[in-house]
Parts: C-alpha cells; sequence; structure tokens
C-alpha cells in the first residue's frame, strides 16, 4: 500500500480548487482567492486541519499558475 507522501502525487489540484480542466488563469486565481481566505490559519488559530487545508489550496494555486 503506498505510503501518504506518494499519494500526493495524484492529487487533482482541479478539484481542490473547484475549476474545470479547460479553466483560464483568471478563473484559477479567482477560485483560489476565496478558498484561500475562508480557510487561513489566521482566522482558525490552532486549528490543525484548517492549516492542512490551507496547505493543500496553496500548493494547488502554486502547481497550476506555474
Amino acid at each position: 500500500m503506498p505510503n501518504q507522501r506518494s499519494l500526493r502525487c495524484f492529487k487533482d489540484f482541479y478539484k481542490v480548487l473547484v475549476v474545470d480542466y479547460d479553466a483560464t488563469d483568471e478563473n484559477i486565481k479567482f477560485n483560489y482567492r476565496r478558498p484561500a481566505l475562508k480557510w487561513h490559519p489566521d482566522k482558525h488559530i490552532g486549528d490543525s486541519a484548517v492549516t492542512a487545508k490551507s496547505q493543500e489550496i496553496n500548493e494547488a494555486y502554486s502547481e497550476m499558475a506555474s
């Protein structure tokens, strides 16, 4: 069974940001901002699940924006 680290390679960043596979850069950026603000760790101090969600959103955006 694969470990968590190897499963990260198969993460669907389009689903994380809730965009279509043919989304424009503008749509990706727009759909990044809303959850990035909602799940920002400063709004949920001390909640490690929120921090993990925020990191996932940031990872998805950084991969898709490059």
